[in-house]
């Protein structure tokens, strides 16, 4: 009778041992991104003819970007805020690799979906425009 109950305590010992040390990714999948800015360092715009791609813009470097206002910051405040240049925009989420940013603009709700890797963020952005389709690419790189 006294093994069994030593075992028992010995068992109930190791599933809180092993249940106290899961991580709760939930609480823990935003935090990478929380207090942190981002700035732009790649934006390609290019149309779909057929197969091939026609490049119509490529900026490379942080001048060209200012030169054709294409130089943002993002900021994902801790209370989820989403700042773009310091003015708060919307909100902002995260789920494994991808960050959802709600914009209101102008009264209407707008959704960016970009994609989270290291210390990069990338948009695609797809577009149909009399008869052809437009796609850019942007990427940030964090700053903090």
């Amino acid at each position: 009778m006294m093994k069994t109950i030593k075992m028992f305590g010995l068992l109930l010992m190791a599933t809180l041992v092993f249940a106290s040390c899961s991580k709760d990714d939930d609480d823990d999948d935003a935090a990478d991104v929380a207090g942190t800015k981002w700035e732009t360092t790649y934006f390609k715009n290019y149309r779909k003819v057929g197969t091939n791609d026609e490049l119509i813009f490529e900026y490379t470097t942080k001048e060209q970007l200012q030169a054709e206002y294409e130089y943002k910051i993002f900021e994902f405040k801790s209370n989820k805020d989403f700042f773009i240049d310091g003015e708060k925009v919307g909100t902002w989420s995260k789920s494994g690799n991808t960050i959802t940013a709600t914009i209101v603009k102008n009264g209407e709700k707008i959704t960016k979906v970009m994609t989270i890797e290291g210390n990069t963020i990338t948009i695609y952005l797809e577009d149909n425009y009399k008869d052809s389709l437009y796609n850019e690419t942007i990427i940030y790189t964090k700053m903090n």
